[in-house]
């Protein structure tokens, strides 16, 4: 007697090593104007499956013979597409930088238009 497909449990094991960096600092340029500016990099790893049950086809196994789409005809190499064991699919990525930049201002509303959009100075 067999057993039905998917009848056994299975368990996706995977690993990956992330990290980043947070580089911060300001600059007050006068009492009411500060710049803030800072870069902050991830590194990510290679994501891995660790029990080797990951599979995955390749890009050209994914795209099957047929390569040129409207062009009937026209075929690549791969004539009978699989999907492959692969326990890690996917590269590396230690190239994200995130920079940022701000500004607080706190303008002096004594008179005029700021006083009239901001209120008295003496709140």
């Amino acid at each position: 007697m067999s057993k039905a497909y998917g009848s056994n449990p299975v368990t996706r094991r995977e690993a990956q090593a992330v990290g980043g960096v947070y580089l911060q600092d300001s600059w007050r340029r006068t009492p009411q104007l500060t710049l803030n500016y800072g870069l902050r990099w991830e590194l990510t790893g290679a994501i891995h499956n660790t029990n080797g049950i990951y599979t995955s086809p390749t890009v050209e196994n994914l795209l099957g013979p047929s390569v040129a789409p409207f062009q009937p005809g026209t075929f690549s190499t791969v004539t009978t597409p699989v999907i492959e064991q692969r326990s890690a699919p996917y590269g590396h990525d230690f190239v994200n930088p995130a920079p940022n930049a701000g500004i607080a201002w706190n303008p002096k509303a004594e008179h005029g238009f700021w006083n009239r959009l901001l209120g008295p100075a003496d709140r």
